[in-house]
This record gives structure tokens, sequence and C-alpha cells, in this order.
């Protein structure tokens, strides 16, 4: 016999909490953070001539040049960026900070007619990640001021909001009404453009849809000029995967409308312990099996657990000394289950997933309630990353999407990968954090590593880097859930580029 904890569901958990509670344990100097690492190399400002005009376009204030700036945006908010910063890449040469559609189009011409490039950049996490190494001087496009939220329309159910709007500020913006957008993202800097861009999907899709089915209609500007991609009718291609996924190839996404679903009356969630990721994963099949499915499934590794108990040590050294062999087959997973939905639909799915679990003989343990730390020093996860990095340490974080058949056996090949690559370029032990959150037909499954950097300069970790990244592909590869663009694909890629960038001024 077994038992759960059913509680009121609290501030959802999530990396950002990871962050807090990271903080908590890393030697954090008091008062403000130090300031963001420079390049190695001084960014190089637009000449005179070329700046002259561009401040033409835009007022005094939405342009910046100073080397401070251009060195905070020659990388992403990510370990990666932090090595892009440190390494000879080029930075931008300007970032602009436009705040309308009309400023957008008129900065694309201008950098057409003088082979300028422009990098969108929206919450700033790893605008970088898949782009090439620039081959002309080329401007950080930040559209942090176009975050307008227009109002609601009561009679469509739908919200029209620009996209350098957060969904974070969606939502508390919708906090009055009885609607939400169903869409919820771990990173609370994540935007709207930027979620777009990049293809990122919810937590919540097993109750709410998918990013595709929210967007009703995706506004963008291109250097051949501004277009609208709407929602497409049975048997018509959908236009929008233009923009989905596309990481600002062909332009930058304006603006968005939204199709709102109603709030839910009541939030749940059920925590259950186990003592593998096999055992976990199993439970996990048989309720997505299930005729009752729940808002969002996430399991989570007993260490990021244990990183919210007040017993550990403040010393992030004796933390990452006590990490040993393979995390995938070791250790207790917490499977974490939320319910939202009318009160007594709630209970019901709470007792009809307690059989199912009953049913497939899963080994769950009591757990208590799981223990949510104060606020850290400082909130931002950019910082605690600094802090890592200052340190010589390596923290990034690689995704994977697998098939659920696939996810048991993957998982170990998986992190025993990339733990094996961490210690053989870091001289050292690592630390593997996996979260894996529930769609119908994927696990997403994302793993932070913690490691040492490789010994020597600025060089050396970024061939650690990439051969870390060389391994995550392989591992999906070898799995066939990371493909290449087929020919087909290909040229419709170029045909994109010759249509929507004949000048090539987007940077990809």
């Amino acid at each position: 016999m077994f038992s759960f904890l059913m509680t009121s569901l609290p501030a959802p958990r999530s990396f950002s909490d990871f962050w807090a509670a990271l903080g908590n344990l890393l030697p954090l100097p008091p008062g403000p953070p130090p300031p963001t690492e420079q390049a190695r190399v001084a960014p190089q400002p637009l000449e005179e001539p070329l700046l002259l005009s561009l401040q033409q376009l835009l007022k005094p204030e939405q342009i910046h040049y100073d080397p401070t700036t251009l060195s905070a945006y020659a990388g992403g908010r990510c370990y990666r960026g932090f090595i892009r910063r440190q390494s000879e890449r080029p930075a931008p040469s300007a970032v602009v900070f436009p705040e309308n559609e009309r400023e957008i189009a008129t900065l694309m011409q201008w950098a057409a007619q003088r082979e300028i490039q422009l990098l969108p950049w929206g919450g700033g996490e790893d605008p970088y990640g898949v782009k090439q190494a620039a081959t002309s001087p080329f401007l950080a496009v930040a559209l942090e001021r176009m975050n307008h939220i227009a109002q609601l329309d009561p009679q469509t159910g739908q919200l029209h909001a620009e996209a350098g709007t957060r969904w974070s500020a969606v939502e508390q913006a919708l906090a009055e009404s009885p609607l939400t957008t169903g869409q919820f993202f771990p990173s609370a800097a994540t935007t709207l453009g930027g979620s777009i861009a990049s293809n990122t999907p919810g937590v919540k899709t097993l109750t709410y849809r998918p990013l595709t089915e929210a967007l009703s209609q995706i506004r963008a500007v291109c250097p051949s000029g501004p277009f609208e991609l709407q929602r497409p009718w049975p048997g018509i291609p959908d236009e929008r995967s233009l923009m989905l996924g596309s990481h600002g190839a062909w332009g930058i996404i304006t603006r968005v409308t939204l199709h709102l679903l109603r709030k839910p009356a009541k939030k749940k969630r059920l925590v259950a312990s186990f003592p593998s990721w096999t055992a976990a994963l199993a439970a996990l099949r048989s309720v997505l099996g299930g005729e009752v499915e729940p808002t969002s499934a996430q399991i989570i590794t007993a260490r990021e657990v244990s990183l919210f108990n007040a017993h550990l040590s403040s010393k992030w050294k004796q933390l990452l000394r006590s990490v040993r062999g393979s995390p995938a087959s070791s250790g207790k997973v917490c499977l974490m289950l939320e319910f939202e939905g009318h009160p007594r639909l709630v209970n019901d799915k709470k007792h009809r997933i307690e059989e199912i679990l009953h049913a497939a003989e899963a080994q769950v343990e009591n757990h208590k309630k799981l223990f949510r730390p104060a606020s850290a020093p400082h909130s931002s996860r950019q910082e605690y990353l600094e802090q890592l990095w200052r340190s010589n340490m390596l923290a990034d974080t690689f995704t994977a999407f697998i098939p659920w058949p696939q996810v048991s056996k993957f998982l170990h090949d998986w992190e025993e990968a990339l733990t094996s690559i961490l210690q053989a370029t870091g001289e050292g032990q690592c630390l593997p954090l996996t979260t894996i959150y529930a769609t119908a037909e994927h696990a997403q499954i994302n793993t932070l590593i913690i490691g040492r950097q490789a010994a020597g300069d600025v060089q050396a970790r970024q061939f650690q880097l990439e051969s870390i990244q060389e391994v995550a592909w392989e591992t999906q590869q070898r799995w066939g859930v990371a493909a290449r663009p087929s020919p087909l694909a290909a040229r419709a890629i170029t045909a994109a580029e010759t249509s929507l960038d004949p000048a090539g001024v987007m940077l990809r």
C-alpha cells in the first residue's frame, strides 16, 4: 500500500527555483553582483559615418554602443554566451532598441544598403545558438521596448501583444481576468517572440494545447517587407512554420495574437517518490496511457530536490565532491503531477490516477512536502551562472525530445555520454541534473550539467563546450531523434532566404 501527498499548488517549481536555491549554496559576495565579463577582444563600434546615419533613424537613447553594453550583448544568458563573450568571435557593433514596426522596417532597409546584418534579441537566453559566424558588422536588435499588451477582446477571446512581451507579463495582465494563455515556460524571461522563434514548448501541453495551437496570428517584418501568418484552414499548409523554430533567420517577429482559454477553478499537485528513473517512467507512462491525464507531468532528480534541504552544506565544492557514478542508475526521483479544472474533476482525477498507479504495481514511497527556500540574495539566474564561471565551473543545459517508448534507455545513454565527456574534458567529477517534462507523445529531457571548466585559456573551454555539444548531437542521432535537414528541406530554406531576405540582412 502506498500513499501520496496531495497539496494545494504552490508557485511552479522549475529551474528558476533551482537557481535561487543554488544561489544560497554558492559563496556569493555581499552587495551587488560584479559586472558582466568583458569580451576578450574589445568590441568595435560602428564607424562614425555609419553611426551618424543610424542616429537619423532612431533616438539617441535607442542606440547603445558603449563597450560594456556591446560586451554584454556579445553572448546570451547561458554558458555558451559566456564562452562566446570570452572568445575572439565578433560582438555587435551597436545595440538598438526599436519601439515599433516602422523603425524595424526602416532599420532593415538601412542595413541592406550598407551590408550590415541584424540579430534579433528577445529574452536573450541563447540568441547565438544556431547562428553562423558574422561575415560583416552586425547589430543586436533588442525588442524589450516592444512590450505593449493590447486590451483583451472578450468576444473572440483573443489577446494582441508585441513580441518583446514576456509570458509572465501576459499572465500578470490576465490576473483579474477569467482567461489564461495556457502556456507556461520554466524561464520567467521568455518572451513571446523568442519562444516562437525557438519553437520552445510549454510544460503544460497535456491539458492545454501546444504553442502552435495557441497562436492565432504571427506578424513579422522581413527585409522584403512585413507580413502576417494566420492559423491555417484544414488542408492548407501552415505558413507559420516560417517563423516557428526559424531563430529569426528570415525576419523579426513583432506582434502575436493569442487565443485564450478559461482559467481552471482549482489547482492541485500530486508528488510521489520512486526508487529509480525506470520506476518513475513506467508509472508516468501508465498515467499518460489512461483516460485521465494530468495538466502537466514532471520528473526531477532527488539531487535537484536536495538543493532545497536546509541541512546541506553551504560550500559548493563539498556538494560537487559528493557526486559519484552515473545518476541515471541510482538515487530517488520524484514524479510531480499537476491537476487543474473543476474541483470535483480534480479530486476525481486524483483517485483515478492513484488507481492507475496501483494497477501498474508502482513502488511508491511517502514523500514529504518539498521545501521551498526563501529568496536568494540575488534573484537573477545570470548572476548565479557568472558566480559559477568565476569559480572555473561549467553549467549548461542540453535538451532532447524523445518518444516515450525510448525514454528510459535513452536517458541512461544520454546522461552517461554527457557525464563522460564532461569528466574527460573537465578533469573531475560532474553533477548532472535532469528534469523531464511530459507531452502527449514525447518526453522533453532537460539535463543541466555542472562540472569543472577545461584547464587553459578560453580556446580550451570553447573546445570543451563544442565537444560536449557534439556528444549530445551524436547521442540524439544514434537514437534517431535528431536528423540533419533533408535535401528538400534545404531547398525550402534556400527559397525562404531568397524571397524573404534577398540581401542577407538577417544573421543566421
